[in-house]
Protein backbone atom coordinates (compact mmCIF):
# COMPACT_ATOMS: atom_id res chain seq x y z
CA UNK A 1 0.00 0.00 0.00
CA UNK A 2 2.63 2.21 0.96
CA UNK A 3 4.56 1.71 -2.47
CA UNK A 4 1.55 2.61 -4.18
CA UNK A 5 0.91 6.14 -2.07
CA UNK A 6 4.90 7.00 -2.99
CA UNK A 7 4.00 5.95 -6.64
CA UNK A 8 0.59 8.13 -6.46
CA UNK A 9 2.14 11.33 -4.67
CA UNK A 10 5.37 11.37 -7.33
CA UNK A 11 2.65 10.79 -10.13
CA UNK A 12 1.20 13.81 -8.66
CA UNK A 13 3.74 15.48 -8.05
CA UNK A 14 5.18 15.34 -11.89
CA UNK A 15 2.22 16.29 -12.98
CA UNK A 16 1.84 19.47 -11.03
CA UNK A 17 5.58 20.24 -12.16
CA UNK A 18 4.87 19.68 -15.80
CA UNK A 19 1.63 22.18 -15.76
CA UNK A 20 3.81 24.55 -13.79
CA UNK A 21 6.24 24.89 -16.35
CA UNK A 22 3.80 24.70 -19.19
CA UNK A 23 1.97 27.57 -17.68
CA UNK A 24 4.49 30.36 -17.69
CA UNK A 25 5.15 33.16 -20.32
CA UNK A 26 5.71 32.11 -23.96
CA UNK A 27 7.44 33.66 -26.68
CA UNK A 28 6.19 34.47 -29.82
CA UNK A 29 8.63 36.35 -32.35
CA UNK A 30 7.91 38.71 -34.56
CA UNK A 31 10.88 38.68 -37.04
CA UNK A 32 12.45 35.54 -38.52
CA UNK A 33 12.84 32.91 -35.73
CA UNK A 34 15.55 31.43 -37.61
CA UNK A 35 17.46 34.56 -37.13
CA UNK A 36 19.70 34.09 -33.89
CA UNK A 37 20.17 37.20 -32.40
CA UNK A 38 22.17 36.21 -29.59
CA UNK A 39 25.24 35.20 -32.46
CA UNK A 40 24.40 37.36 -35.89
CA UNK A 41 25.09 41.18 -35.53
CA UNK A 42 22.24 42.98 -36.17
CA UNK A 43 21.59 46.51 -36.60
CA UNK A 44 20.73 49.42 -34.22
CA UNK A 45 18.76 52.30 -34.21
CA UNK A 46 20.53 54.64 -32.21
CA UNK A 47 19.40 56.68 -29.64
CA UNK A 48 15.62 57.83 -30.50
CA UNK A 49 16.26 61.29 -29.26
CA UNK A 50 14.19 62.89 -31.46
CA UNK A 51 11.56 60.70 -32.90
CA UNK A 52 9.59 57.89 -32.23
CA UNK A 53 10.12 54.02 -33.33
CA UNK A 54 6.78 51.86 -35.25
CA UNK A 55 6.50 48.80 -35.57
CA UNK A 56 3.58 46.79 -36.99
CA UNK A 57 3.05 42.99 -36.13
CA UNK A 58 0.54 40.52 -36.90
CA UNK A 59 -0.57 39.21 -33.45
CA UNK A 60 0.27 35.07 -33.31
CA UNK A 61 -2.20 34.46 -30.51
CA UNK A 62 -5.15 36.13 -28.93
CA UNK A 63 -3.67 38.19 -26.18
CA UNK A 64 -0.66 40.13 -25.07
CA UNK A 65 0.67 39.93 -21.55
CA UNK A 66 4.00 41.68 -22.26
CA UNK A 67 6.76 42.26 -24.46
CA UNK A 68 10.80 41.57 -24.95
CA UNK A 69 13.16 43.95 -26.66
CA UNK A 70 16.76 44.04 -27.23
CA UNK A 71 18.75 47.50 -26.14
CA UNK A 72 21.73 49.39 -26.30
CA UNK A 73 22.73 51.87 -23.58
CA UNK A 74 24.65 54.97 -24.82
CA UNK A 75 25.90 57.70 -21.83
CA UNK A 76 24.14 58.52 -18.96
CA UNK A 77 21.01 56.78 -18.85
CA UNK A 78 20.04 58.15 -15.30
CA UNK A 79 17.05 60.30 -16.93
CA UNK A 80 15.71 58.28 -19.40
CA UNK A 81 12.09 57.00 -19.78
CA UNK A 82 11.10 54.99 -22.40
CA UNK A 83 7.47 55.19 -23.31
CA UNK A 84 5.34 52.89 -24.98
CA UNK A 85 2.03 52.08 -26.19
CA UNK A 86 0.23 49.02 -28.13
CA UNK A 87 -2.20 50.42 -30.44
CA UNK A 88 -4.84 48.40 -33.38
CA UNK A 89 -5.67 49.12 -36.70
CA UNK A 90 -7.40 52.31 -35.40
CA UNK A 91 -5.31 53.21 -33.19
CA UNK A 92 -7.39 52.50 -30.19
CA UNK A 93 -4.67 52.64 -27.51
CA UNK A 94 -5.16 48.91 -26.13
CA UNK A 95 -1.76 49.48 -23.05
CA UNK A 96 0.82 52.13 -22.80
CA UNK A 97 3.98 52.15 -19.61
CA UNK A 98 6.54 53.67 -19.08
CA UNK A 99 10.19 52.30 -18.39
CA UNK A 100 13.10 53.74 -16.71
CA UNK A 101 16.00 52.83 -19.22
CA UNK A 102 18.26 52.26 -15.63
CA UNK A 103 16.10 48.70 -16.12
CA UNK A 104 17.73 48.03 -19.09
CA UNK A 105 21.10 46.22 -19.88
CA UNK A 106 23.74 46.92 -22.22
CA UNK A 107 23.07 44.16 -25.23
CA UNK A 108 20.38 42.46 -23.25
CA UNK A 109 16.50 41.37 -23.52
CA UNK A 110 14.27 43.52 -21.45
CA UNK A 111 10.95 42.10 -20.77
CA UNK A 112 7.97 44.42 -19.87
CA UNK A 113 5.54 42.76 -18.57
CA UNK A 114 1.54 44.13 -18.00
CA UNK A 115 -2.33 43.13 -17.74
CA UNK A 116 -3.27 40.77 -20.41
CA UNK A 117 -4.58 42.56 -23.15
CA UNK A 118 -6.81 40.65 -25.76
CA UNK A 119 -5.92 40.96 -29.59
CA UNK A 120 -7.51 38.79 -32.76
CA UNK A 121 -5.13 36.19 -33.90
CA UNK A 122 -3.99 37.37 -37.24
CA UNK A 123 -4.92 40.75 -37.16
CA UNK A 124 -1.95 43.65 -37.69
CA UNK A 125 -1.27 45.40 -33.95
CA UNK A 126 1.39 48.25 -34.25
CA UNK A 127 3.78 48.92 -30.97
CA UNK A 128 5.18 52.82 -30.47
CA UNK A 129 8.63 53.42 -28.51
CA UNK A 130 9.79 56.71 -27.46
CA UNK A 131 12.48 57.92 -25.13
CA UNK A 132 12.23 60.92 -22.75
CA UNK A 133 15.33 63.09 -21.25
CA UNK A 134 17.41 61.75 -24.24
CA UNK A 135 19.97 63.14 -26.14
CA UNK A 136 22.02 61.97 -28.85
CA UNK A 137 24.99 60.64 -26.62
CA UNK A 138 22.71 59.78 -23.64
CA UNK A 139 20.00 57.05 -24.59
CA UNK A 140 18.94 53.92 -25.66
CA UNK A 141 19.11 51.82 -28.89
CA UNK A 142 17.39 49.29 -30.18
CA UNK A 143 18.24 46.12 -32.19
CA UNK A 144 16.74 45.51 -35.39
CA UNK A 145 16.89 42.31 -37.68
CA UNK A 146 16.45 42.28 -41.74
CA UNK A 147 13.19 42.88 -42.96
CA UNK A 148 10.65 39.39 -42.77
CA UNK A 149 8.56 40.52 -45.58
CA UNK A 150 9.54 43.71 -48.18
CA UNK A 151 6.10 45.32 -46.69
CA UNK A 152 6.58 45.20 -42.97
CA UNK A 153 6.08 48.62 -41.19
CA UNK A 154 8.72 49.46 -39.23
CA UNK A 155 9.85 53.34 -38.98
CA UNK A 156 12.73 55.19 -37.07
CA UNK A 157 12.06 59.12 -36.55
CA UNK A 158 9.06 58.88 -38.77
CA UNK A 159 11.11 56.95 -41.98
CA UNK A 160 10.38 54.22 -43.06
CA UNK A 161 13.45 51.70 -42.74
CA UNK A 162 14.12 48.47 -43.76
CA UNK A 163 14.13 46.02 -40.86
CA UNK A 164 12.18 44.41 -38.37
CA UNK A 165 11.98 45.02 -34.70
CA UNK A 166 13.82 42.36 -32.76
CA UNK A 167 10.07 42.21 -30.83
CA UNK A 168 8.99 39.17 -29.00
CA UNK A 169 5.53 39.06 -27.50
CA UNK A 170 5.18 37.49 -24.16
CA UNK A 171 2.16 35.29 -23.72
CA UNK A 172 1.39 33.60 -20.61
CA UNK A 173 -1.13 30.49 -21.10
CA UNK A 174 -1.06 27.09 -20.59
CA UNK A 175 0.38 25.00 -23.59
CA UNK A 176 0.18 21.40 -24.14
CA UNK A 177 3.37 20.87 -26.07
CA UNK A 178 5.51 22.38 -23.54
CA UNK A 179 3.95 19.87 -21.08
CA UNK A 180 4.44 16.99 -22.95
CA UNK A 181 7.54 17.80 -23.95
CA UNK A 182 8.38 18.49 -19.74
CA UNK A 183 6.98 15.22 -18.63
CA UNK A 184 8.70 12.87 -21.06
CA UNK A 185 11.64 14.49 -20.91
CA UNK A 186 11.18 13.72 -16.85
CA UNK A 187 10.00 10.03 -17.20
CA UNK A 188 12.94 9.21 -19.50
CA UNK A 189 15.29 10.64 -16.75
CA UNK A 190 13.93 8.34 -14.29
CA UNK A 191 13.38 5.26 -16.36
CA UNK A 192 16.97 6.17 -17.07
CA UNK A 193 18.23 6.12 -13.19
CA UNK A 194 16.31 3.05 -12.81
CA UNK A 195 18.19 0.74 -15.43
CA UNK A 196 21.28 2.41 -13.84
CA UNK A 197 20.81 1.52 -10.62
CA UNK A 198 19.69 -1.75 -11.68
CA UNK A 199 23.35 -2.11 -13.71
CA UNK A 200 25.20 -1.08 -10.55
CA UNK A 201 22.74 -2.43 -7.51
Amino acid sequence: MKKYMKMLIMAVILLALSVLYASGYHEERIYNPDFDVEYTACQNTGVLAEGTLEQEFVAAANKMDGFAIKTTLYGDVSQVKVKYRVEDEEKEVLVEGSISALEMENDKFYEEKFDSIRLEKGENYRIIIEEQNATLVNGIGLYFAPAEKKDDVFRINNHATSGTLILRMLVKEFRWEPFSVFLIFILYIILFLKVLYKLFK
